[in-house]
């Protein structure tokens, strides 16, 4: 019974890690006329503000999937949360735009960290071709529900808060879910030898 309540436990883990950084993706669009009057900014910057997360997070995905295989995924991924989590308290606070746009940049490049890490360990850790098509199928319904989120979200957030608490709710998801990332670990679900430092580990069959 421990075997799959780990893997599922992980499971849910790693899918909290993409709902966030996929929320953050939408998540600023309906803050943009706060922001530009608030901040001053016009149309350009708030272009800006809203695709510098998306520009650095998909320029650096690649790189980042590559260093999870090299250095170890678990290992990236506690990384681009901490730098995630950081980075959006930072925007958070930003009381200019350049300051905004910056941290929102460094956010995208957490994300990429974050995203080919949470698949990768989901494949490493399911190793049942059923249970990894499930788990498979419930990580791009994240993705999905991610997408539908993130607007939804942001103007509950603005409606009630300031615009700096989409970024600062963000930021401490971020940071929980690093705490139970390191508690939780899919290395541990998985039983492997070398697995939060390895490439690509050897597993051993549960009992």
């Amino acid at each position: 019974m421990s075997g799959p309540r780990s893997r599922w436990t992980a499971l849910g883990v790693l899918c909290t890690g993409l709902l966030v950084i996929v929320i953050d993706n939408t998540i600023v669009n309906v803050a943009l006329p706060t922001l530009a009057r608030d901040l001053d900014a016009d149309t350009g910057e708030l272009q800006w503000v809203a695709d510098a997360y998306t520009l650095v997070f998909a320029g650096l995905l690649l790189l980042a999937g590559t260093l999870g295989d090299r250095f170890g995924r678990r290992r990236t991924l506690l990384c681009g949360l901490a730098v995630f989590g950081l980075a959006s308290g930072a925007a958070a606070a930003a009381d200019r735009i350049e300051l905004l746009v910056a941290g929102r940049a460094v956010m995208g490049a957490g994300a990429a960290f974050i995203m080919p890490a949470t698949l990768s360990l989901l494949v490493s850790v399911f190793t049942d071709a059923r249970e990894r098509a499930t788990a498979i199928g419930l990580w791009a319904a994240t993705a999905g529900l991610g997408v539908a989120l993130g607007p939804v979200v942001g103007g509950v957030l603005l409606d009630h808060f300031w615009w700096g608490r989409s970024s600062s709710s963000t930021s401490r998801c971020a940071r929980w879910r690093s705490s139970s990332g390191a508690g939780s670990s899919p290395s541990r679900a998985r039983r492997c030898h070398g697995a939060s430092t390895g490439p690509a580990p050897r597993c051993r069959a549960s009992a």
